[in-house]
């Protein structure tokens, strides 16, 4: 009885398996038809031939008759493959200036804060910020980090309004720099 049921079993999953494959070739032959076409334009004539472009010259209507059916309209259809649209370009100029300042004010800002703390002139006016060079050096790379990413992000995908993280981090690390000049 158990030899039995394995057998049913293993010929079963053998017959799904083969059948499986037999659609996945189907498919591959159907999407290397139409990635050979560039156009397909299906039309009634007089004749009652089927009108198409983009086949090569030679072809007939019985070729075109293994296609898969794309339309049941008798006005015909129209399928282009779409041209890919002009990319974005991210890293310009504007954005690696931007960036590039945002970094600068950030170390010059840690600097001069350490060199005011040193002094005794000064303390850090941000109650989150670590008083350690290390640990604001890790505190102000991480912002910038999280700051150009999601200002990558943005410019990626075309938002207007991808400059305002990097213009926020250097205004705030250029009010702290003024204020670690005037207590220097």
């Amino acid at each position: 009885m158990n030899k039995a049921i394995c057998t049913t079993l293993v010929l079963i999953g053998a017959g799904c398996m083969l059948a499986h494959s037999q659609q996945a070739t189907t498919t591959i032959n159907q999407l290397q038809m139409k990635s050979q076409l560039q156009t397909l334009r299906a039309a009634s004539d007089p004749s009652g031939d089927v009108a198409m472009l983009g086949f090569p010259a030679g072809a007939s209507a019985s070729s075109a008759s293994s296609l898969p059916a794309y339309s049941s309209s008798s006005a015909g259809a129209i399928y282009e493959i779409p041209v890919p649209q002009d990319r974005h370009r991210v890293f310009d100029r504007g954005f690696l200036l931007m960036n590039t300042a945002h970094l600068a004010l950030a170390m010059l800002d840690v600097e001069m804060t350490q060199h005011c703390i040193g002094d005794h002139t000064c303390r850090e006016a941000n109650p989150l910020m670590p008083s350690s060079q290390a640990g604001m050096i890790g505190v102000s790379l991480g912002l910038f980090s999280y700051t150009t990413s999601a200002s990558y992000y943005l410019k990626k995908h075309q938002s207007k309004i991808w400059w305002l993280g990097p213009t926020v981090g250097i205004g705030a690390h250029a009010v702290g720099l003024v204020s670690g000049i005037q207590h220097y």
